[in-house]
């Protein structure tokens, strides 16, 4: 399969490397690469600055059309995410905001608990201001700070320091500590499953996983997906 020269615009066909890999060659000589190199367009002082500005305020993809829109607006040269990216990570900059956004993942770290907790608060009125493609949401710190003081009980037993770090507002910290000093925990009671294969039933998902010798997990999805697995079904009994 041929491909275009970016820089002369001949048709060429890439070579192959071991194992059967076609290159990735964009140019169709040497002398064309050379021109490709020496025509590259460099970041200005303007856009660097911009970088310097805005960096680590906003998740990547969002920071990314931020810049597009403000460098159509400015003149500045068209730039791809792999470069901007490339670029960001040269000035010393990670991928993960910092300041007024931030992912689950990183919220579940500063104030110590599980990220799969996390994710069910939105479930509870807290609001998701950016979602990636690849699924990871972001919240607004103003925005945690107010699903605080309306759900207290959601912050209670945590640490100090973790509640200090992320909100910043000391008289609200030691309210929720003051008010929720334990965490609020819901153990779910055991519920009985059914080996429909087998008509066995079993007091727990725990208790059927051991004797068939399967995943917990696989029997839950069983139950949940009326999938068989492993040549047995399972449902729950109640």
């Amino acid at each position: 399969m041929k491909r275009k020269c970016v820089a002369c615009g001949q048709r060429f066909t890439p070579p192959i490397q071991s194992r059967g890999r076609v290159s990735k060659r964009i140019t169709c000589s040497y002398e064309c690469h050379r021109q490709l190199v020496a025509n590259k367009t460099f970041w200005t002082p303007e856009e660097k600055q911009f970088l310097h500005d805005h960096a680590n305020e906003l998740p990547l993809p969002l920071f990314y059309e931020v810049f597009k829109r403000h460098a159509t607006i400015s003149g500045w040269p068209p730039r791809t995410f792999n470069g901007f990216c490339q670029h960001l990570a040269k000035l010393g900059y990670t991928a993960e905001p910092m300041t007024t956004m931030m992912s689950c993942s990183r919220l579940a770290k500063i104030i110590g608990i599980s990220p799969y907790t996390v994710s069910n608060w939105p479930r509870q009125g807290l609001k998701v201001r950016y979602r990636t493609k690849d699924g990871t949401r972001y919240f607004n710190v103003n925005d945690v700070h107010k699903f605080a003081k309306a759900r207290p009980q959601n912050f209670g037993g945590l640490k100090y320091e973790g509640l200090y770090a992320l909100f910043g507002d000391e008289e609200l910290c030691r309210q929720i500590l003051l008010n929720y000093p334990k965490r609020h925990r819901v153990i779910a009671q055991p519920r009985r499953v059914l080996c429909v294969t087998t008509n066995k039933v079993y007091k727990s998902l725990a208790h059927a996983a051991k004797d068939t010798y399967l995943h917990k997990t696989t029997v839950y999805k069983s139950c949940k997906f009326n999938q068989e697995f492993a040549g047995l079904r399972f449902r729950y009994y109640d």
